[in-house]
């Protein structure tokens, strides 16, 4: 008997002690590679969800649909807050516009910034679920774009 709560308390002893070699070598990981473990406050900044590729699945201008001159408009985000905006006309001429972005994980909100026409233009939006829309006034006329994760 007394031999089985022995061979018990050692089982026990090993599997904490693996526990915090594993936990050990997570943070040793984490600060021979340069990662500082303070910024890294949740998975989703971590891991930045969010960043990859969009295609816009609804583009107007006061009520007029867009998309059908373009063969794929397509919105990237890459970790490093840069954003790339391609649009290829079904013509095949390609446009793009370049900008930086950023994610406010707790609002879930992003900001788009780009330098559009000599001025500088700053655009706020939600994203949920994967998707966002992008609303401005251009001239008097509304510009919707609705952009979705890739897929």
């Amino acid at each position: 008997m007394k031999n089985q709560s022995n061979f018990g308390i050692i089982q026990i002893i090993r599997r904490i002690s693996f526990a915090a070699a594993i936990v050990l070598c997570t943070v040793l990981c984490f600060v021979l590679c340069g990662c500082d473990v303070e910024n890294l406050s949740s998975l989703s900044e971590f891991s930045k969800a969010y960043t990859g590729e969009y295609d816009c699945t609804h583009a107007s201008l006061a009520g007029e649909d867009l998309l059908e001159e373009y063969a794929h408009v397509k919105l990237a985000l890459d970790k490093g807050g840069v954003f790339r905006l391609t649009a290829q006309k079904k013509r095949g001429t390609m446009q793009s516009v370049y900008g930086r972005y950023d994610y406010d994980e707790e609002s879930g909100e992003i900001t788009f910034s780009a330098n559009l026409f000599g001025r500088k233009l700053d655009k706020t939006c939600k994203m949920q679920n994967g998707s966002f829309t992008i609303c401005q006034s251009l001239g008097g006329k509304e510009l919707v774009l609705k952009f979705e994760v890739a897929g």
